[in-house]
């Protein structure tokens, strides 16, 4: 398990996760908020979260226990996460494009 702690004393403006979502490293997991100034807390590593320690708008001092979330090797995110394809889609994909060449080759001059 991975421990997240505050950088800083701050109030916790607000939870970008739930316990049980899949985060990747480096995606913001809280806003924090000190002396007026807003501070996204990113995860060290991609995992699963786990307990959340606060709730939002709760004070939280130096170095406390914010989550914990378990480590996982890799978590795909944004286009890498739709870009997994099935083999019976990439099939349709390369048949879509060999009909498209097909209607192309009629037009050209031979």
């Amino acid at each position: 398990m991975q421990e997240i702690r505050s950088p800083l004393q701050a109030q916790l403006m607000h939870w970008m996760v739930q316990p049980g979502d899949a985060v990747a490293e480096g995606q913001p997991l809280a806003i924090l908020e000190a002396m007026k100034m807003e501070h996204e807390l990113c995860a060290p590593c991609a995992g699963i979260v786990g307990v959340l320690f606060f709730p939002a708008g709760a004070l939280v001092g130096e170095h406390e226990l914010l989550l914990k979330m378990e480590r996982s090797a890799h978590v795909p995110q944004g286009l890498e996460a739709e870009s997994t394809m099935t083999t019976q889609q990439m099939v349709s994909v390369r048949l879509d494009l060999l009909a498209l060449q097909a209607r192309l080759e009629m037009t050209l001059d031979v």
